[in-house]
């Protein structure tokens, strides 16, 4: 009878424990605020970045981490050889500008773009043809110049790359390089899939890669897609925390669950 008691007491206090929402196996609220539903949490998850303190990226409860997006229009330019690639880049940028509602075109000219997505061009190339672009990468504020060596060693390697503003709260620029050897559209779709959401705003890669078949990336699925149009609402300021955003997101989770 004893053991039952204890039993049922630890299972109250790991209840009220996760209720308060001060610790999960991904982080934890750290004022103890109740996030009031999955959507808050979820996204409060997937969101979002760790703040830097002296150049080093540092764990950060989730409510203190910063959420990043676009302000500008984001204006891309995809140098690919593929023609059919290139037409299913331009259908997952559109997708994307009708689930944000942020506004998304393709330019022409290098000097125009905002956005780069070179695609399939062997590494050497990319460091000749775009060493400007590069530079720009490089100098990311932590002092590390690591881009142009990634690019070039190994042959093949997909990057992710974006830089703030001169505001420094919202994204200014971005770039996905996929160098290769070999032909091979499935991991082009893998590459795209995993590194567009944290060009976006997205913390980090995506783990949980699902490309469609011929190469036709899905980078979000349906509830990330909600996460996205969640970021990219007037109310969300770009450059704050989860905990100064909290009232706009519990507000859009009204809204979700309507």
């Amino acid at each position: 009878m004893l053991r039952v008691i204890i039993l049922l007491v630890a299972a109250l206090h790991t209840s009220s424990v996760y209720g308060q929402g001060t610790s999960t196996h991904e982080g934890k609220v750290s004022d103890g605020t109740d996030p009031s539903s999955s959507f808050v949490y979820g996204f409060s998850s997937r969101v979002g970045a760790a703040p830097r303190r002296g150049g080093k990226v540092e764990f950060a409860e989730i409510d203190e981490r910063v959420l990043t997006k676009w302000k500008a229009p984001i204006r891309y330019f995809v140098d690919a050889d593929d023609l059919e690639l290139k037409q299913q880049i331009d259908q997952m940028m559109f997708d994307i500008g009708v689930v944000s509602t942020h506004p998304i075109s393709r330019v022409e000219s290098v000097d125009e773009a905002n956005f780069f997505l070179i695609i399939g061009l062997r590494g050497p190339q990319v460091v000749e043809t775009y060493s400007d672009m590069i530079d720009v990468f490089e100098d990311n504020g932590s002092g590390m110049k690591v881009v142009r060596g990634v690019i070039s060693n190994p042959p093949q390697a997909c990057l992710g790359l974006r830089k703030r503003d001169e505001t420094k709260d919202h994204i200014g620029q971005a770039a996905i390089i996929f160098t290769k050897t070999i032909e091979l559209k499935l991991r082009i779709a893998d590459c795209l899939n995993s590194q567009m959401p944290g060009n976006l705003g997205f913390a980090g890669e995506k783990l949980k890669k699902t490309p469609a078949p011929l190469g036709l990336a899905e980078p979000f699925t349906a509830l990330e897609k909600d996460y996205l149009r969640a970021l990219y609402d007037p109310s969300i300021k770009s450059g704050a925390t989860i905990r100064e955003n909290m009232k706009a997101l519990q507000k859009l989770a009204g809204n979700q669950a309507q």
